[in-house]
């Protein structure tokens, strides 16, 4: 059951992850210290140009899908109560000092402007689908090392 739960937050931080984010003080202050406003308002076009802020709701709802699977005991209320408290808007706000810290202004400019071609929009709108079919095959990936995890600490003695 631990690795289970351990496996399964591991998937839904790397789901995240991959599907792009930012980071902003957890108090919202604002996040500019070094980083110009400019560029802040440019990393938050670039999420939303990209889709990424738009499978943000999907990705919460699947993490609490695997949470619920992970601990079937949990009443649906608190699955309830505890959607209705996650903020995406807390998610985006995180992955803004990502951007920041790896990808300087002209960059992401260059970025916002291809998403604006016909082909950065046809790649934006692909990559919610491309995200939700990586998600679920990284999902069957992550479950079958921990079966195998499972069955070596099994093999071995070790599984308690």
């Amino acid at each position: 059951m631990k690795i289970r739960i351990m496996l399964v937050s591991t998937l839904v931080l790397a789901c995240i992850a991959a599907s792009s984010c930012a980071v902003k003080p957890l108090d919202h202050a604002p996040a500019y210290g070094r980083m110009t406003p400019e560029k802040d308002q440019e990393i938050r076009r670039l999420l939303e140009v990209t889709g990424t802020t738009k499978t943000m709701p999907e990705a919460r709802d699947q993490m609490i899908a695997e949470f619920r699977k992970a601990l079937p005991g949990v009443p649906s209320e608190f699955w309830e109560d505890f959607r209705k408290e996650i903020n995406i808007d807390e998610v985006v706000d995180l992955m803004v000092p990502v951007y920041d810290k790896h990808l300087s202004l002209e960059e992401i400019k260059a970025a916002n402007a291809f998403f604006a071609t016909p082909a950065g929009k046809r790649f934006a709108e692909k990559m919610p689908v491309v995200s939700a079919e990586g998600f679920e095959v990284s999902r069957k990936w992550g479950e079958a090392k921990g079966r195998l995890v499972a069955d070596r600490l099994k093999e071995k003695g070790l599984h308690q």
